[in-house]
């Protein structure tokens, strides 16, 4: 039989069938698009954005990477996401039992009363972690702090990096009150690195521990810094997003009458919502502080 050869080969069923596979793998490879990031995230703030990817902990979107690779800032309560689950892993706490919060100013009071170990990090009670940590010697809490990422480049910043700084030994008030150390200083990278971590299982402790701390942290979690008019805030969400899981860390800069958690968080909301992210739902729900 003749055959034009100006005319296009015959196309199996089978070749027709790959094509057709090919083109809906790449339209759905479209519609799971990471979600973007830009400066007005920030809300004309100061300030950097980090999203990890929920899975392999890669940074994969950011605003303000400079920032966040090249300042080092005093950890302040940001410690307390810390001490978590060096507190559960040494079994020094209970994180079912109660807890009476002391915190007060000028002097120490009751006035939160007997709360639970998630109340006690969402407040957050100084009293009661302030107790827990002087159960922790610092010999031992320098090795979790360096498991966990601090003091060393997390490699996700590039060649910039700032590695951040763990004291060797504490003395006076610092012994006892991890807040107040001038010299534990962490950038945003290293503190959002730690939440995707944390948000995916991903530090050497136990797995029931793991469990624990993840019921506890997923959801929203946010902190702030204040020390003679300056401030710094963040906040950071395990969240559904359309390309899956993602962890997302917003770091802000500013003043003590312009900068707080409950903005850091209300940021990191809308943002989400622009998105198309939706807040994890663990066996915890959420927990945004305010």
């Amino acid at each position: 039989m003749f055959r034009d050869p100006t005319l296009s080969p015959p196309t199996s069923s089978k070749r027709l069938f790959v094509i057709g596979l090919t083109c809906l793998i790449l339209l759905a490879g479209c519609g799971r698009a990471l979600p973007e990031l830009d400066d007005s995230d920030l809300g004309g703030r100061a300030g950097t954005i980090l999203l990890f990817d929920g899975s392999s902990g890669r940074l994969v979107r950011s605003v303000g990477l400079s920032l966040a690779r090249e300042r080092e800032f005093q950890a302040g309560e940001f410690i307390r996401y810390v001490t978590l689950p060096v507190a559960i892993e040494k079994r020094i706490t209970n994180p079912d039992g109660s807890f009476v919060c002391r915190d007060g100013t000028p002097e120490p009071t009751t006035e939160h009363g007997t709360i639970t170990l998630r109340q006690a990090l969402e407040l957050p009670c100084r009293s009661v972690f302030r107790e827990i940590q002087r159960k922790i010697p610092w010999s031992e809490m320098i090795g979790h702090l360096g498991s966990f990422g601090f003091g060393s480049p997390t490699e996700l910043g590039g060649p910039l990096e700032k590695p951040g700084t763990i004291p060797d030994r504490l003395s006076g008030e610092q012994a006892w009150e991890l807040w107040s150390c001038v010299d534990l200083r962490v950038t945003p990278l290293q503190m959002g690195a730690y939440f995707a971590r944390l948000h995916r299982g991903d530090l050497p402790l136990r797995p029931e521990t793991l469990q624990t701390v993840g019921d506890l942290t997923r959801g929203e979690s946010a902190g702030e810094y204040r020390d003679h008019g300056f401030a710094y805030a963040w906040a950071a969400s395990y969240l559904e997003g359309p390309s899956g899981p993602l962890t997302a860390f917003f770091f802000l800069l500013g003043h003590e009458d312009d900068t707080g958690r409950e903005i850091a968080t209300q940021l990191l909301r809308t943002w989400a919502g622009r998105s198309g992210c939706s807040l994890h739902q663990g066996d915890n729900g959420t927990h945004a502080e305010s």
